[in-house]
């Protein structure tokens, strides 16, 4: 749905990007990139505006207008569901929470993600798809369609459980369970092991 290219100008998304884009003007001073990034997000503005307004307008006239003339009360309630769910879906929940997670773990202090770090999360997710089809074809019937389903339904809750892992307490006493961060810069142990960095 052209509701979607409002996710780009949604600010939650539109000032951390103008944040990483500002970083890389001030080091590069590249004028090209920032100009297209200005009028990529432009152009993603006026088209998500527009499909606004239209399906507002559609949604509007069929609320407000005679219900028998717009197909009855069954019609109009479901085009405005719709419409509501089109607005609901117009930023993609947990794509941005998977993204603000990687950030967190591989942006470093600033939140913000240079050449380098972008290259580490490129290794470290090539590395977990890597794993993930091993385990496919090691322990399953259909790997291909095992390794479909979890790369595709993969999200923030997949990645929690891997950043965090549990496991019982060491001494046994007071039955709570300890947890251990593993991240890119984490030492090396049986819980979380090293990850190669690019070179």
């Amino acid at each position: 749905s052209a509701l979607k290219m409002l996710a780009f100008i949604a600010p939650s998304i539109l000032i951390p990007d103008m944040a990483i884009e500002w970083k890389d003007f001030e080091t590069e001073r590249n004028y090209r990139q920032a100009a297209w990034f200005i009028l990529m997000r432009a152009c993603a503005g006026v088209i998500g505006f527009d499909a606004f307004v239209v399906k507002f307008t559609v949604a509007a006239a069929g609320a407000m207008g005679d219900s028998q003339a717009s197909g009855g009360p069954f019609v109009v309630m479901l085009t405005n569901l719709v419409f509501l769910n089109q607005m609901l879906g117009v930023v993609q929940v947990s794509r941005e929470m998977q993204r603000r997670l990687l950030r967190f773990i591989f942006g470093g202090e600033d939140g913000i993600m240079e050449d380098r770090e972008e290259a580490k999360q490129d290794v470290w997710q090539a590395m977990l798809m890597q794993k993930v089809w091993r385990y496919a074809v090691d322990k399953t019937k259909c790997p291909l369609l095992w390794f479909c389903c979890i790369a595709i339904t993969f999200g923030d809750l997949d990645f929690q459980r891997l950043i965090l892992n549990e496991g019982a307490a060491g001494d046994g006493t007071d039955g709570k369970r300890d947890s251990q961060v593993c991240t890119p810069w984490s030492k090396p142990s049986p819980r979380c092991p090293p990850v190669a960095a690019p070179t």
